[in-house]
């Protein structure tokens, strides 16, 4: 799946990535999201809920959250995290559609671990329209592997 320009070479070891369907709601609850969705996450927090879970003295979040990890090896490329995701959450289009129209907000948030020198990342015009359909933004989160 994962998408490269012609006649570049795909990383013999690929830096590590990952990604995380989020959705954020003040009106829902994690449960009533993950009721609505019949899907599974791998974590959720809660309007009220102190935002550092090792502080309860810190501030209390404004909205539930309800996260979705993908659930393939960090050392697949990005696109094949993000694919991995939207097979699960594609054939429940109608159901996020009425979320996102009741309020709540889609992020796709995606962590990537640079190469000393550099990390080429590629998505496909596919899974870009797929990605578009969902509705949501895309967050990239990158970090710099260079020990130094």
């Amino acid at each position: 799946m994962a998408g490269h320009r012609r006649g570049w070479d795909t990383p013999t070891v690929q830096p590590p990535s990952k990604a995380t369907l989020s959705l954020w709601s003040s009106t829902h609850t994690s449960q009533e999201i993950t009721d609505r969705l019949g899907l599974t996450p791998t974590g959720v927090h809660d309007r009220g809920e102190p935002i550092s879970r090792r502080n309860p003295k810190s501030k209390l979040r404004k909205d539930a959250g309800w996260l979705l990890r993908s659930g393939i090896p960090e050392t697949e490329p990005l696109a094949d995290h993000l694919a991995d995701l939207l097979g699960q959450i594609e054939p429940r289009l109608t159901i996020l559609a009425a979320l996102l129209d009741d309020g709540c907000q889609l992020d796709w948030f995606c962590y990537l671990e640079a190469a000393p020198l550099g990390n080429l990342v590629s998505l496909d015009a596919s899974l870009l329209g797929r990605l578009a359909a969902v509705r949501g933004s895309i967050t990239l989160d990158i970090y710099d592997s260079d020990p130094q």
